[in-house]
């Protein structure tokens, strides 16, 4: 992976002046160069990466394994359709559901 990229993956807010310094370029070739990866789509957007914590700290996720018994004419969407009643909740079949 070219260096450029590894730097901006690991802070994408790091200046143009300093990569520029860390890569031994001049500033306005790693501008271009992140422009022309915009461009292209190798740079498809930026983001935060939030501590959940801190922003929502009364906030509980877990996760639940349920192991349900097959049954006609209901099993598994029965147990779907109870759980689906609480809120906030989602549920979730792994792909052996399907066998």
């Amino acid at each position: 992976m070219d260096e450029l990229l590894r730097i901006l993956q690991t802070n994408a807010l790091e200046s143009h002046d300093d990569i520029a310094r860390m890569l031994g370029v001049p500033a306005a070739e790693v501008s271009q160069r992140i422009a022309d990866y915009e461009r292209s789509g190798v740079i498809r957007g930026y983001q935060a990466i939030l501590n959940e914590d801190q922003v929502d700290p009364d906030k509980v996720t877990a996760v639940i394994e349920v192991k349900v018994t097959p049954q006609r004419e209901g099993g598994f969407d029965t147990i779907s359709e109870r759980i689906s009643r609480f809120p906030g909740s989602a549920f979730g079949l792994p792909d052996e559901r399907n066998l």
